[in-house]
């Protein structure tokens, strides 16, 4: 069974099966994550799906439509789904989906480039968010202050282990 074996703000480290492992983010979590809890893992990379043993288990297939008989005085036919017994271990509350809104940039370089081509937007579009990088270098980088705010904000982020933080 896979298992937690760090926990702390930003990420996590589980042991899969074979022995390897592997960072998962903490902050799309819907459940609190503990050292020693075991957990199933789906998928990899962005796709990655965690959920708690022991969650409901849950069906997800349907099966083609099929029709019944009508009423006596209703026109219309009414139709009647069955559910496939294809089970998966799903729980709401228990499943974490890598968010694609969320972007992990390095902190570094961010400020970097937003201090030297802030009033540009280059930081808005480093991190993905090209509306806003347009925005930027239509009006100064809202005027300056925009740049300002974000490079303060920044500074007082914190980062993971790696030195990236949530844009």
């Amino acid at each position: 069974m896979n298992k937690i074996v760090k926990v702390n703000k930003v990420n996590m480290k589980i042991e899969l099966k074979g022995g390897k492992l592997v960072d998962v983010r903490v902050d799309s979590l819907n459940f609190v994550p503990k050292v020693g809890m075991e957990v199933n893992v789906e998928g990899s990379g962005a796709k990655m799906v965690v959920t708690k043993v022991g969650a409901k288990k849950v069906a997800t297939k349907k099966a083609p439509a099929k029709k019944a008989t009508p009423k006596k005085k209703s026109v219309k036919k009414v139709e009647t789904k069955k559910v496939l017994k294809e089970e998966k271990t799903i729980e709401s509350s228990e499943v974490i989906l890598m968010s694609l809104e969320k972007r992990y940039v390095s902190k570094a370089t961010y400020l970097v480039i937003c201090f030297f081509f802030g009033l540009i937007g280059a930081h808005k579009f480093y991190s993905g968010k090209v509306l806003l990088g347009v925005l930027y270098s239509l009006t100064a980088g809202l005027f300056g202050i925009g740049v300002l705010v974000d490079f303060i904000s920044v500074i007082f982020k914190d980062s993971d282990e790696n030195g990236h933080i949530v844009i």
